[in-house]
């Protein structure tokens, strides 16, 4: 589906904590600790490839041959490392109680989703890559479920959404049920009057017509 694991915004909060936990990562010694053998779902002190430094990571997939999936729980991005470029820590692992992860998980705001497994999952995934390189992005938070930040994104005041952009190429199709909501109804509807735009063009996921069934759950 169409989310990801955005850095939290930097306020003086957020500020205080990442010093904080730049302090403690700081003073750990991956060599002095002893050897780890991972497991998913282990919270570590990962070694970033790109700086060096220690960062608060979370074991997303053990690969044969020594090498781990993490995800760095405080900026979003995954990287895979070798088995002694982590270390388990009793204070890291202790650090997300009382500061939870700093990234934030974001959706887009109103859409319903097409796996990378299904027919135009792999195009709509370009299409949204595409689109947020092209400009600077503006992000406006909509909604939340659970732990998650449903946002619409677009490059400016006036400028087309990236939700638009989607459904305009038939490449995702409107959450009619948000359209009960009294505050999000008018977005609601704006964007499914792009949507049938897109049905009439039979654009792609729309080339048999309405086949989909409203019911169902992402």
């Amino acid at each position: 589906g169409y989310q990801r694991r955005v850095h939290g915004v930097d306020d003086q909060a957020t500020e205080k904590t990442k010093q904080k936990l730049q302090r403690m990562l700081g003073a750990i010694r991956l060599e002095k600790l002893p050897a780890y053998t991972p497991k998913v779902n282990d919270v570590v002190a990962a070694r970033f490839s790109v700086d060096g430094a220690l960062y608060r990571a979370k074991v997303l997939r053990v690969i044969p041959g020594g090498k781990v999936l993490v995800q760095y729980v405080d900026y979003g991005n995954n990287e895979t490392l070798a088995v002694d470029q982590m270390r388990q820590h009793l204070d890291v692992a202790k650090s997300l109680e009382s500061d939870p992860p700093l990234a934030k998980r974001l959706s887009l705001a109103y859409l319903k989703t097409i796996k990378a497994d299904e027919d135009f999952g792999n195009e709509a995934a370009l299409r949204l890559r595409c689109y947020v390189e092209e400009k600077k992005l503006s992000m406006m938070p909509v909604y939340q479920e659970g732990d998650r930040d449903f946002v619409v994104l677009t490059h400016g005041q006036g400028e087309e959404s990236a939700q638009e952009t989607l459904i305009k190429d038939g490449l995702a199709r409107v959450d009619a049920r948000l359209g009960t909501v009294p505050e999000l109804a008018e977005a609601v509807g704006k964007l499914e009057e792009v949507q049938r735009q897109a049905k009439n063009a039979r654009k792609n996921i729309w080339r048999y017509g309405d086949t989909f069934d409203d019911e169902e759950t992402d």
